[in-house]
């Protein structure tokens, strides 16, 4: 069976489903890419493209990785990659390959799709999530609690500004080596808040400028950046 072997081969199975779990959000994180959109010049279907198969995506493509055949807009990548087809493929994903270890996985959709780890209780703020999390981020602190879920995306009346709102969250948390990265850009570009790469590459659809800044966001880049060196040691 394709999940269980690819499972098995990768050390992703581990002693307790939640760390299974875990295992696999990271192997997603290292691994997928997300496919993108454009104009197809042959004809041809998007997935006949990225995955070389007319019709639902392959799981078994999507492990062993493809190769476009031809651009996609103006762009081609000519290396083998983990294409995956956004939200909803990384969602179906990760119910294919967890129902291999009996671990169940719903997909649900609210504006966007996201896995809800059944047993566990558990879900993502979006299936995208795993690829947008920074390196230096724990994988463990991705999912979110129940509570957590139904206040974004069922009491919301408006869920859909919500969607990655988690990896949000941590990077305000942790301030990734990327983020002070865009922020060392904004200072040399002389940008404000609001028109800067940290705002508009990170929170813009969750937050707002006076919301981070009375989280004290960019004071935090401040001593970080000064703990580390400065933006020449980034």
């Amino acid at each position: 069976m394709i999940s269980a072997s690819f499972l098995a081969l990768n050390g992703l199975i581990a002693p307790t489903r939640l760390e299974t779990i875990e295992r696999l959000l990271n192997w997603c994180r290292a691994n997928l890419l997300h496919t993108f959109g454009g104009v197809i010049q042959s004809g041809k279907t998007w997935g006949e493209i990225f995955w070389q198969y007319h019709g639902d995506t392959p799981l078994s493509r999507v492990i062993n990785g493809t190769v476009m055949t031809e651009p996609v807009g103006n762009t081609i990548d000519n290396e083998v990659q983990h294409w995956t087809a956004g939200c909803h493929g990384t969602s179906a994903l990760l119910r294919e390959v967890l129902r291999a270890v009996n671990i169940p996985v719903r997909v649900v959709c609210h504006s966007h799709f996201m896995p809800y780890f059944m047993s566990e209780k558990l879900y993502l703020s979006h299936g995208d999530d795993p690829y947008a999390l920074a390196d230096e981020i724990p994988i463990a602190e991705l999912p979110i609690d129940e509570a957590t879920f139904v206040d974004w995306f069922i009491n919301d009346p408006d869920p859909s500004h919500n969607v990655g709102r988690r990896v949000s969250e941590l990077t305000i948390q942790y301030l990734p080596i990327e983020l002070l990265q865009h922020y060392c850009w904004d200072l040399a570009a002389n940008n404000n808040h609001a028109s800067g790469w940290v705002y508009k590459s990170h929170f813009d659809k969750h937050y707002t400028v006076a919301q981070l800044e009375a989280l004290q966001l960019w004071q935090q880049m401040d001593a970080k950046l000064a703990m580390l060196g400065g933006c020449a040691n980034i």
